[in-house]
């Protein structure tokens, strides 16, 4: 059946696929018209309600403005030799390239307990991102305003601090600057680079380092209440972890509950907290 181009209705253009309603069945309701831009499909179309399909023309496909989409495989990326750039930045002298005040001055920390770099080009601290594996899939950086982004091409993974060995039980915490917090106490923590994210890699590095407790402590607002309780569920459905949740009170997060009752406070009361699940 030959198409009136004129008449198609494009509602939405994804990655792949235009997407319109149906100008055969006279679709109305729902846009089951799936019109192909890849390059090896082009102009292929089908209806996922009917079931007509055929091809476009490029000549037609030109009328439509849909352009011909070509992907090319993405060059893999050597986050170690990425992350040791960044390193070797961060170590040089003190104040050569790094701002007046330090990551361990802006986070209000005894020690450094992470492989952090420095990026100068960005003026940016970075902090590679690790798999269930304990390989680097990407590196996020923080600027001196607290925003963050991650390099180009990364894939989010979980934050381990590489200069500690683990114990129990292990925090679980929301960021990098969290985790430090935690670790300055005494403790050892691990993070999330977001509340949805890095689920299951923690899950996996539980089962690889046969971690048998562990306590999450989330931000103070509902979508890092709900995810915390999620990872919970989650981690004790799918490895042989026991699993408490510590909540924090009057801050949005733990580092700043820290800043807000001190060191020592946050020890003792973390330090009970762990004696009281056992």
């Amino acid at each position: 059946m030959k198409i009136d181009i004129s008449k198609l209705n494009i509602v939405k253009v994804t990655r792949k696929n235009a997407i319109a309603y149906c100008p055969i069945h006279k679709d109305s309701n729902r846009p089951n018209f799936h019109i192909s831009i890849v390059a090896k499909y082009y102009g292929y179309y089908r209806c996922f309600s009917c079931g007509a399909s055929g091809w476009f023309t490029e000549k037609e496909m030109e009328k439509l403005d849909l352009k011909k989409k070509t992907f090319t495989k993405t060059k893999k990326i050597d986050w170690v030799n990425v992350h040791l750039n960044y390193r070797g930045q961060y170590v040089l002298p003190y104040g050569k390239t790094m701002p007046i005040d330090s990551l361990q001055h802006i986070l209000n920390l005894r020690e450094i307990f992470y492989d952090v770099g420095w990026d100068s080009k960005t003026n940016s601290y970075t902090f590679p991102m690790y798999n269930a594996k304990e390989e680097i899939i990407g590196i996020q950086r923080r600027f001196s305003d607290g925003n963050k982004c991650c390099v180009g091409g990364s894939q989010l993974g979980i934050f381990i601090p590489s200069f500690l060995e683990i114990k129990e039980p292990v925090f679980i915490c929301e960021g990098c600057s969290d985790m430090l917090a935690v670790c300055d106490l005494g403790f050892y923590a691990i993070g999330r680079p977001s509340a949805s994210c890095g689920d299951n890699i923690i899950i996996e590095w539980f089962k690889r380092n046969k971690i048998k407790q562990c306590i999450i402590i989330p931000d103070n607002d509902e979508i890092g209440k709900q995810s915390s309780y999620d990872l919970a569920v989650n981690i004790g459905l799918n490895s042989k972890c026991i699993v408490r949740i510590e909540p924090i009170l009057y801050t949005k997060d733990i580092r700043s509950y820290i800043a807000l009752v001190g060191k020592d406070c946050a020890q003792y009361e973390l330090e009970e907290f762990i004696k009281s699940i056992q």
